[in-house]
């Protein structure tokens, strides 16, 4: 299941949001998610808890994103870089929805995504009675 931590709702256009980044963990092939890091003025993204060479970052338009790493070994910031490959993104998250039995026609990476937040936000626990699950989180994922 693709973690997201920080489940954010989208834009009303359908556009991809500009913060989400998708990780391919290389170590055990998985897939996630996420958008919590900062932004900053030169475009590149402060982020944690990565090693160099084990997770490979793309936007949802297949732009490859740089790690650059910190003292330590870590990734600390991720530079954008101008190499577009969907359809590489696309075979990576194929094979993900593949092996965690999800539908998806492998067109649209943003379409994986929202089905993973869907799911995750089905799944989640504990779960409150129907009248209070409303009242607190809505009646949407995100």
């Amino acid at each position: 299941m693709i973690p997201f931590p920080h489940n954010r709702s989208m834009t009303g256009s359908g556009s991809p949001p500009e913060d989400l980044v998708i990780v391919h963990d290389l170590r055990d092939d998985s897939v996630y998610e996420f958008s919590s890091y900062v932004a900053q003025p030169d475009g590149s993204l402060l982020i944690g808890d990565h090693l160099e060479g084990e997770s490979a970052f793309y936007r949802v338009d297949g732009e490859r994103l740089s790690p650059v790493l910190s003292a330590y070994g870590t990734v600390e910031r991720l530079m954008p870089t101008d190499d577009r490959n969907l359809a590489e993104l696309r075979t990576v998250l194929a094979k993900y929805a593949s092996q965690e039995g999800i539908v998806w026609d492998g067109a649209d990476p943003m379409e994986l995504v929202l089905a993973e937040r869907a799911r995750d936000y089905a799944n989640r626990w504990p779960r409150w009675p129907n009248w209070l699950d409303r009242w607190m989180h809505g009646s949407k994922p995100g």
